[in-house]
């Protein structure tokens, strides 16, 4: 009896995901690139083109790993999964900064050293506060690196 159960679940929640693949396939998806014409940014190469506009587009239309690379990038600056969960808008904001910098160079930005790790003390701290303020445990590892 158990078991059918358990094989009904699994049953259950593999419709669900088909149905969610299907949803996402016929719906969402082509909703969210009929606004953009043309441009099908979401098919190129260049992973600053991708991310200059998948930053402010709420439904993901690429795979988010590329997406991350890409927005390293167009920031110049390493960028972690936690900072589009806990500072999207801060990130969105720093997109517009970079990508006038961009239209306007032809390259994207490039942090100094020392604004580079400000940035990662800045995220990292902003992390370090979510945790304590939900009463998570943060795991920290500290490499050797320059003495201060």
């Amino acid at each position: 009896m158990e078991k059918e159960k358990e094989r009904d679940k699994k049953g259950q929640a593999r419709k669900m995901t088909l149905f969610r693949k299907k949803l996402w396939r016929e719906v969402i998806q082509p909703t969210a690139i009929a606004k953009y014409g043309e441009n099908h940014w979401w098919e190129s190469d260049d992973l600053i083109i991708v991310a200059r506009h998948q930053i402010f587009e709420k439904i993901l239309l690429v795979d988010f790993d590329l997406f991350l690379q890409g927005i390293g990038k167009l920031l110049g600056r390493p960028v972690w999964t936690h900072e589009f969960g806990l500072n999207i808008e801060g990130l969105r904001k720093e997109a517009k900064e970079a990508i006038t910098i961009l239209d306007a160079t032809g390259n994207p930005p490039k942090l100094s050293e020392k604004k580079e790790q400000d940035k990662i003390g800045q995220v990292m701290n902003s992390l370090s506060n979510f945790c304590l303020k939900n009463n998570k445990s943060l795991i920290a590892i500290e490499t050797p690196g320059k003495e201060k």
